[in-house]
């Protein structure tokens, strides 16, 4: 018997020898990598909208909830190198084994979107999503209607942006059998948000959070953007506080109240509101919304090289 110690796991290329060597099951790989793996407690994807001066430009919409182990260690490359040699070397000689080769799959093509979704590059971010593409299509082959599996493929679609049909429609499958399944909801929201049905985005929204009221601050976050397009401005703020209570680094929720802070037009409101999007830069210094709406409160007052500063590095 071979025992591997989680919290002191041998080199990556180590750990693959001993398992070729051990013609090891499958499931053994994907448990390995999952401790490798450099992937959050919940996964947030940013799906762009239509933005104007007065609003964020995108709803953060949750994915998932991954096991603790998946972050603890970040070594990225053992975490893809595991998950690649087992889709040949893997011992599948066993019951059920489709299921962990849908697992090994998924998990591989979600770390691709993760890293797309974070790409500036646009040729590097088209070849991560042609590579979660052909993972994907891979697993569809294997159990198509698995749950956590379409969970996947539809926020992949929504990430790509010309899906939005077919996000719609994996998430109705999965709420046709689990009426209250969260991850469904949010992504339902952020479709009806992206179709202009604030109201719609707001009821899934809100059957989420009765679902899970330990739901993390996005949601909350979600449900002032909804506020904020339907003209409840009081609401929106309550919403964007309780994100920042659930989470103080929530980027999101200090550039709303900003926003609702500068568009009172009053001196002490401004400097709050500028103060605000100061703090959301400090957490989060490449994120563009923080920067462009940095670039137009100085262009309003004709300071032109921070203008250019922030718009820049938009």
């Amino acid at each position: 018997v071979i025992e591997l110690d989680f919290d002191q796991l041998p080199d990556g290329i180590e750990v693959l020898s001993i398992l070729r060597h051990e013609h090891a099951e499958l499931h053994y790989w994907v448990t390995l990598s999952n401790e490798t793996a450099p992937v959050s407690r919940s996964v947030q994807l940013r799906v762009r909208v239509a933005h104007d001066y007065t609003e964020p430009d995108s709803v953060v919409i949750l994915f998932g909830s991954p096991q603790l182990e998946y972050y603890k260690q970040g070594k990225v490359e053992d975490f893809i190198r595991l998950l690649e040699a087992s889709r040949l070397d893997a011992n599948v000689d066993y019951r059920d084994f489709e299921k962990d080769q849908m697992r090994a799959l998924d998990m591989l093509a979600a770390y691709y979107v993760q890293e797309a979704n974070r790409e500036k590059n646009k040729d590097k971010k088209r070849d991560l999503f042609t590579k979660a593409t052909l993972l994907y299509t891979t697993a569809d082959k294997i159990i198509m209607y698995d749950q956590n599996h379409l969970l996947g493929r539809a926020y992949f679609c929504l990430l790509e942006g010309d899906k939005m049909e077919q996000a719609d429609a994996q998430f109705n499958f999965v709420l046709n059998q689990l009426p209250n399944n969260i991850p469904s909801l949010l992504g339902k929201a952020c479709i009806a948000f992206n179709k202009k049905d604030f109201r719609g985005s707001l009821a899934f929204y809100k059957k989420a959070l009765r679902t899970n009221p330990n739901c993390p601050a996005a949601i909350r976050l979600g449900m002032g953007h909804c506020f904020m397009k339907l003209g409840n401005q009081d609401k929106a703020r309550l919403a964007f506080e309780r994100a920042l209570q659930l989470d103080a680094q929530c980027v999101g929720a200090l550039v709303g109240l900003a926003i609702l802070k500068l568009n009172q037009q009053e001196p002490e409101f401004i400097r709050t509101g500028v103060q605000m999007l100061s703090k959301a830069y400090t957490i989060d210094s490449t994120n563009p919304m923080v920067l462009n709406h940095l670039a137009n409160h100085f262009f309003f007052k004709k300071e032109g090289e921070y203008v250019g500063y922030f718009f820049f590095r938009k």
